[in-house]
């Protein structure tokens, strides 16, 4: 059992790297791209809701998400 959970972290933690990731490259792209404000809105929705339900500390989100990435 405590290897599936480990197995399940992992993959979540794959996941906000990737997440992290694909924000990182958006940040310095046009804006007025309805496509890239649209990814970037769903990015910044999927890590919210990864940090809401494991926890920040858990998935290394120790961060307000929308400061970081603003989405304006």
């Amino acid at each position: 059992m405590k290897r599936q959970s480990q197995k399940t972290n992992n993959i979540l933690l794959s996941l906000v790297d990737h997440i992290l990731f694909s924000l990182n490259e958006l940040q310095h792209d046009n804006l007025s791209d309805n496509f890239i404000l649209g990814q970037k809105y769903a990015y910044v929705e999927c890590l919210e809701l990864l940090q809401n339900l494991a926890g920040p500390s858990a998935l290394h989100i120790e961060f307000v998400i929308e400061n970081k990435y603003p989405l304006e």
